[in-house]
């Protein structure tokens, strides 16, 4: 996709995802990658940008917490579960 950056970007993402499976160690690498090196160019739009970085976010937190039952689950689904499950804590 020659000249088309920000093009190229998401359709990487898109593979790196449908690809990946269950494994977060490799998906967190391979995005990590994607971001320095697709990401940060010019021309690639700030949001997006922005929306990868707190996807990688989201799943360093679902590694950290060790909880199968959070694993590859959306911001929704991890937030549900923090507040079903710890909401006396706070």
């Amino acid at each position: 996709m020659l000249g088309r950056s920000p093009d190229a970007a998401i359709y990487q993402f898109q593979h790196i995802i449908k690809t990946q499976g269950n494994g977060v160690d490799g998906l967190l690498r391979k995005l990590n990658n994607l971001l320095s090196n697709h990401f940060k160019q010019p021309g690639v739009d700030a949001h997006q940008a922005k929306m990868v970085t707190d996807y990688v976010k989201l799943l360093e937190w679902q590694k950290c917490t060790n909880n199968p039952e959070l694993s590859n689950k959306s911001t929704l689904h991890c937030l549900a579960y923090c507040c079903a499950q710890h909401w006396h804590e706070g």
